[in-house]
């Protein structure tokens, strides 16, 4: 592994650990403040943000990484690329919001809350401009990662400090804006300390960049919909305490997948250069024992765990050890899709895969609906259905690739060496 990658990655790491762990620290005590029934409305508008936020982000926390990763040395093409992601980002914001306030109008959810929810949608926007993937394709992550744990800090001292009673869970929105708008400032400070500025955009080169992130934005748009929508089926099934249960379980879950963002996120960009597949082979061995690891851990630890959220989450301790299953299958699925076979020119087969297993959750999910016995558990284990589905289908399409072989018949001649 170089310097350099090992550099990013422990920035990276650092940044997704404190972007994970501080929020998971308000958890307590947001929903002994909160109660159940208040903290699934909390959830269910973090899943409606999320789904804001991914499909404006349209797949260019992928794809940016790699024509930044491309375009290092050339500060003026940076400019460009990040003038139009800009302008495609705000667009496809504003048409977003507008339809989740169409959609408000459908939905069988308590409306009660809308405007909270309407609310939350802002600092997904404002999350959303974060140039996090021109710093990742320049390999230059230590300042953005400062950043990042400046805001996250200001935002759990914010709700340790303001947040008092129940009726206090219209604020947090405000918080959330407050922190984000502070890390949006001093990232665009830092964006000029590297030289990069705002360049004059054609709308085919717009048009052009957002032909080539369409694959990247179906497949997190799909990977986002097994992931974020399902707070909002129970809540909308099994009502606002339902969702809450799940929240805790599922947010704990995504966690624990987004600890391997730094590694991936830093990994992609460095093999589209290296070609390094050794070097990929065995982070993927070493992750496999990882997750092993994990799933043994989640079964000794889970109930101790969530009995610290309160009696009325004492639940979501099996949702959530069915849950790391998925993990377990989830982490090594990662490390082969963008940073292998994205680097190597096969990304429509990670794309693929990730539209081949929501297809797999959604007929799962019609099936309970249908029969009428949706709960968290089968949710979950329809999460780990798919995730199996796609570790499958990538896992052949790497197992039929050249890199493969090369490996194979690598290892083979020197075990024959010694």
């Amino acid at each position: 592994m170089s310097k350099r990658l090992g550099i990013n990655i422990s920035w990276l790491a650092l940044m997704k650990i404190t972007s994970n762990i501080l929020p998971l620290v308000t958890l307590p005590y947001l929903t002994k403040i909160l109660g159940v029934e208040l903290f699934g409305v909390l959830a269910i508008g973090m899943a409606i943000q999320q789904v804001a936020f991914s499909f404006s982000d349209y797949g260019f926390g992928v794809l940016g990484p790699k024509l930044a990763a491309e375009n290092a040395s050339n500060t003026k093409s940076l400019g460009k690329l990040l003038s139009a992601i800009i302008v495609i980002k705000l667009v496809i914001f504003v048409l977003v919001f507008a339809l989740i306030y169409l959609l408000f109008n459908f939905l069988k959810i308590s409306h009660d809350h809308q405007q909270l929810w309407l609310l939350m949608l802002v600092p997904a926007l404002l999350q959303c401009l974060l140039p996090i993937w021109l710093f990742l394709g320049v390999e230059r992550m230590a300042n953005i990662t400062l950043v990042n744990i400046f805001e996250r800090i200001v935002y759990t001292l914010a709700i340790f400090t303001v947040i008092e009673v129940k009726h206090d869970l219209y604020v947090i929105p405000l918080i959330m804006l407050f922190s984000m708008s502070l890390a949006l400032i001093a990232s665009s400070i830092l964006v000029f300390r590297l030289q990069v500025k705002l360049q004059p955009i054609s709308l085919t080169f717009t048009l052009d960049l957002l032909r080539s992130g369409w694959g990247y934005f179906y497949s997190r748009i799909i990977l986002l919909l097994f992931s974020k929508f399902n707070v909002i089926i129970v809540g909308s099934v099994l009502g606002e305490a339902a969702a809450g249960v799940f929240s805790i379980a599922e947010r704990i879950y995504n966690a624990a997948r987004s600890m391997v963002a730094p590694l991936t996120d830093a990994l992609y960009p460095h093999m589209v250069k290296t070609q390094n597949w050794q070097l990929a082979f065995k982070i993927i061995k070493y992750a496999a024992l990882f997750s092993l690891f994990t799933v043994l851990l989640s079964l000794y630890f889970s109930d101790w765990f969530f009995g610290i959220f309160g009696d009325d989450f004492v639940a979501s301790a099996e949702i959530f050890k069915i849950l790391m299953v998925a993990f377990a299958f989830s982490l090594i699925s990662m490390l082969i899709g963008y940073p292998v076979l994205g680097a190597m020119g096969k990304a429509t087969f990670v794309n693929r895969s990730v539209l081949v297993g929501a297809s797999v959750h959604f007929v799962f999910i019609a099936i309970l609906l249908k029969m009428e016995i949706l709960s968290g558990a089968l949710l979950a284990l329809s999460l780990v259905l798919t995730e199996i589905v796609i570790f499958s289908y990538r896992s052949f399409y790497l197992y039929r690739s050249e890199a493969m072989k090369t490996y194979f018949e690598s290892s083979m001649n020197n075990k024959d060496f010694q």
